[in-house]
């Protein structure tokens, strides 16, 4: 005869000591053990995932920067124009692949 290995009863509804049911509560006081390291990995993942939504953002972000100097008189003396295209896209590109510098003692 073929061993039956499909369990009891007791095993498949959860009996006294049925061993698919305290598999289950043995996993979840697992993850609750680990809910402060589960807790920073989905924040990571929410951080990743909010850097590559404004990295395929399509909007416009150019951001334009005008300097002006002026002599003593009042006149102007020189004027210069900056315009940073697509700053929220590469400020999302930075924040993806470069390291932040730690700030050096004195």
């Amino acid at each position: 005869p073929i061993p039956d290995r499909r369990g009891s009863p007791s095993d498949i509804l959860g009996g006294p000591d049925s061993g698919p049911i305290s598999g289950v509560q043995d996993r979840t006081s697992q993850l609750n053990d680990n809910l402060p390291k589960n807790q920073s990995i989905l924040q990571a993942f929410d951080e990743r995932r909010d850097i590559e939504r404004r990295m395929l953002e399509r909007n416009k972000s150019h951001i334009k920067h005008t300097f002006r100097d002026f002599d003593g008189k009042g006149q102007q003396t020189c004027k210069f124009v900056c315009t940073t295209y697509w700053a929220t896209q590469f400020h999302a590109v930075r924040q993806a692949f470069l390291v932040p510098k730690e700030p050096q003692s004195a």
